[in-house]
C-alpha cells in the first residue's frame, strides 16, 4: 500500500496527496507494497529495486548507504507479534527531492503521526522530517524497554514467588532484549556515519539533533543491557532456589527410605518361615 502525504511551513495539518500529485516535499509511505508499487517507487521516486526488496527482507541488519545522491538508512523497529515484542526491518529514504519509508509492517510510530494528522516537522523539511522520524523509533524502543523492565523487576525482591510461565516470559524478554541490541547497535553506528560523512545538508541545530539521538541509543544500549542482567540474576536465582528446594526434598525423602528400608528387614526377618 502507497500513501503519500505533505506539510509545508504554512500548513497546519498533514495533507495526503495522489500518487500522480507526487511533489517535491512529499512524505511517501509503503508498507507491503506490491511489485507494481515497487515499480513506482523505483521510476517515479528513483529508487534502487534492489535496495527496496533488502527493505523488505525480513532479516535486514540496519545500517547507512549512499546512492546516485539518496541517502537509504535501514533500520529495525520495535513491533508486536502474538503477544511477544519483537524488530522488523524498515527503510528511510532521503532522495533529492521526498522522504521515503518502506516495511513490511505499518510502523506504530508512523501510524500515530497520519493519525493525529499532523506533524511536528514539516515533510518540506527533509533532513529535519528524517531525523523527527528516527526519533520517533528511538521513543518507541524506550516505551518498550520501559514495558520490560516493569515486568522484570517486579520480581526482582522476590525472586521465590517466580512461577514455570514467568521464567518462561523472562526468556522471552531476553531474546526480546537480544533483539533490541542488535538492532540498536548499528543504528547507532549508522548514525555516526551520517554524521561523519555528511551527505545530507546538516545545520548546526541538525547536528545537535542527531548528537542528542546517539545519546538517546546509547542509553537505550545500557539500559537494555542492565535489564537484561537482571533478568538473567533473577532466573539464576530462582534456579538456585528450585535447587535448594528440591535437594531438602530429595534428603526428606533419602531419610523416609532408610526408616522404611530398617522396618522393611525386621518384617522380612519376623515374616519368614524359620525359628528367630
Amino acid at each position: 500500500m502507497l500513501r503519500v502525504f505533505q506539510q509545508t511551513l504554512r500548513d497546519t495539518r498533514l495533507n495526503a496527496l495522489p500518487q500522480s500529485a507526487l511533489k517535491a516535499g512529499a512524505w511517501v509511505v509503503a508498507h507491503s507494497p506490491t511489485q507494481e508499487e515497487l515499480q513506482w517507487l523505483s521510476s517515479v521516486c528513483g529508487l534502487d529495486r534492489g535496495l527496496l526488496k533488502d527493505a523488505l527482507d525480513p532479516f535486514e541488519v540496519p545500517r547507512y548507504e549512499v546512492e546516485d545522491n539518496t541517502v537509504y538508512f535501514f533500520f529495525r523497529y520495535p513491533i508486536e507479534r502474538d503477544g511477544e515484542l519483537t524488530t522488523a526491518s524498515a527503510l528511510l529514504a532521503i532522495t533529492p527531492e521526498i522522504v521515503v519509508t518502506v516495511a513490511e509492517h505499518r510502523i506504530a510510530s508512523f501510524e500515530a503521526i497520519i493519525k493525529e494528522g499532523v506533524s511536528k516537522v514539516p515533510t518540506t523539511q527533509r533532513t529535519k522530517f528524517f531525523l523527527f522520524l528516527l526519533r520517533r523509533i528511538v521513543g518507541a524502543y524506550t516505551t518498550a524497554v520501559n514495558r520490560i523492565q516493569r515486568q522484570v523487576y517486579a520480581y526482582r525482591t522476590h525472586p521465590h514467588h517466580l512461577t514455570e510461565r514467568a521464567i518462561d516470559a523472562f526468556v522471552h524478554h531476553e531474546n526480546t532484549l537480544n533483539d533490541f541490541l542488535s538492532a540498536l547497535i548499528p543504528m547507532n553506528a549508522g548514525l555516526s556515519q551520517l554524521l561523519r560523512e555528511g551527505r545530507l545538508p546538516l545545520y548546526e541545530e541538525d547536528v545537535e539533533f542527531i548528537e542528542d539521538l546517539q545519546l538517546a541509543v546509547g542509553q537505550l544500549l545500557e539500559r537494555c543491557r542492565s535489564v537484561l542482567k537482571t533478568a538473567q540474576n533473577i532466573r539464576d536465582a530462582f534456579s538456585a532456589i528450585a535447587t535448594t528446594r528440591l535437594n531438602r526434598i530429595v534428603k526428606r525423602l533419602t531419610a523416609l527410605t532408610v526408616i522404611l528400608a530398617v522396618l522393611t528387614v525386621v518384617t522380612s526377618l519376623w515374616g519368614m518361615n524359620v525359628p528367630v
